[in-house]
């Protein structure tokens, strides 16, 4: 059983970006001073991280694929609305095992050279191809699957070994984008030069620092949105790695930045800054996945339900995204095929009563990102003694240091063990092999470390007798 707390957006839940108005047109009519505009057109944005290549088959990050949208067509497109639209390819018809792409003409590699469906076979071949190692591949033909691409003059047919319905949708990922002859000759140029139709092409980078691209002005194609934005597009694109979001935010106030993102609460300075749009932008979701395995916990419904009962998601929303997520009341976006508006009643209601009656006594283990507790336990007592750690050192004291009052950690034989924070001294009480077993090999490489400390041993020599010299 899933259930999927409902915000979208990148690790705390939202993405903010801030352009502005010289880059995007308008303004808020807010007192507040505007940072500078746009010069010689060049728009800057953060990266949360570097860029590992120009190369689609290996994109893998959310970074990768910022950049990776800006150099690579895809033959179809989502526009944000959820809806698929046209790409490299003006129509298209599917089947459950076969799509068939016809290509658009006028379009042209980086290079000048012109786009043929033999391109497009060759690009995507080497994407289905398992030598390739492509990460996402699977989110285009899905697990285990194989797939061939065929082509006419004008079209691309892909044909797979199994049925797969996200074949179509699996062709907007950048991962899919189309790789041109330049690139496919020499694939290891890709992973600091870009080869391929889109609107960018790559000019400068210093590694896991700034990638510049630069507008290819002959660009007159790829996706047509319904409600595309207006204004002139950049003439370069500078994409800069910032982790921290307090720099972010001071460099947009000084003009350096004009598309910064943020998962915090940074961008609150922006809200009374003239000539600043903010704007949130789905990007992740957070679920809860349980172990049904025979022998969890969680393989009772019963518990699983009361997990569920448990969360307030509406809380979890302000925590995790300040408020400006999503609760998500269906496994898919209304823009979804069979999308299902009534799984909204299957999400169980918040219940805080219910949920702790029914997992009271219960044991569980949770494994991954901890939003809920506070970051770091202020006290953590002794098993022995039940004295209280200094509140500084409480996360690692009973693994590393043992307790000072009693040096439980010696006395059961290893202060690298997690066995004083899990009771092993009642264990060694109660003659447990195993830290009996530890006690004897600590307790050996101890007398062994004292000898090397001390050194060779000498005692003194017994005075030897005087002899008397002979008459």
């Amino acid at each position: 059983m899933r259930i999927r707390m409902g915000h979208r957006a990148v690790v705390a839940s939202v993405s903010v970006s801030a352009a502005l108005a010289a880059g995007c047109g308008g303004t808020s009519g807010s007192a507040a001073k505007a940072p500078p505009n746009v010069t010689n057109g060049v728009v800057s944005m953060t990266l949360d991280g570097p860029v590992s290549s120009y190369d689609p088959t290996q994109a893998s990050t959310f970074q990768d694929s910022v950049a990776l949208a800006a150099l690579y067509d895809t033959l179809v497109a989502f526009d944000p609305s959820g809806k698929l639209v046209p790409g490299l390819s003006d129509t298209w018809k599917s089947t459950p095992k076969t799509a068939t792409f016809h290509l658009r003409g006028g379009v042209t590699c980086s290079d000048g050279t012109a786009l043929t469906g033999a391109m497009v076979a060759a690009s995507l071949n080497r994407l289905f191809d398992p030598a390739t190692k492509a990460p996402l591949v699977r989110q285009a033909i899905g697990p285990g699957n194989s797939a061939k691409a065929t082509s006419t003059a004008d079209s691309v047919t892909i044909t797979m070994a199994k049925a797969w319905s996200d074949l179509v949708p699996g062709m907007t990922g950048p991962f899919a984008g189309i790789v041109c002859p330049s690139g496919m000759k020499d694939p290891s140029s890709l992973r600091t030069k870009s080869a391929g139709t889109g609107a960018f092409v790559s000019e400068s980078q210093v590694t896991g620092s700034s990638y510049t691209l630069t507008r290819r002005p002959q660009y007159a194609w790829g996706p047509a949105y319904a409600a595309q934005t207006a204004g002139e597009p950049p003439k370069k694109l500078v994409l800069k790695v910032v982790d921290d979001e307090n720099t972010r935010a001071n460099l947009t106030s000084t003009g350096e930045l004009q598309i910064p993102s943020f998962t915090s609460n940074a961008w609150d300075r922006f809200k009374s800054t003239g000539g600043i749009t903010v704007r949130t932008s789905p990007q992740s979701d957070t679920m809860l996945v349980f172990n049904e395995t025979v022998g969890h916990p969680t393989a009772d419904r019963g518990v699983r339900l009361a997990i569920a009962q448990a969360l307030d998601r509406s809380v979890l929303n302000k925590v995790q995204s300040f408020g400006s997520g999503e609760l998500i009341s269906s496994l898919g976006r209304p823009s979804y095929e069979c999308f299902d508006s009534g799984s909204n009643a299957l999400v169980p209601k918040y219940d805080a009563a219910a949920a702790a009656k029914a997992l009271k006594g219960v044991k569980l283990q949770v494994i991954g990102t901890n939003i809920l507790a506070a970051a770091r336990p202020t006290t953590r007592s002794c098993p022995r003694c039940r004295r209280l750690a200094p509140p500084r050192r409480s996360a690692r004291w009973t693994t590393r240091r043992g307790c000072r009052t009693c040096s439980a950690a010696r006395t059961t034989g290893t202060s690298r063990s997690s066995c004083t924070a899990t009771g092993c001294r009642a264990s060694c009480r109660s003659g447990s092999s195993s830290c009996t077993t530890r006690r004897r090999r600590a307790s050996t490489s101890a007398r062994r470390t004292t000898r090397r400390r001390r050194g060779p041993t000498t005692r003194p020599r017994p005075a030897r007798p005087k002899r008397s010299a002979p008459r």
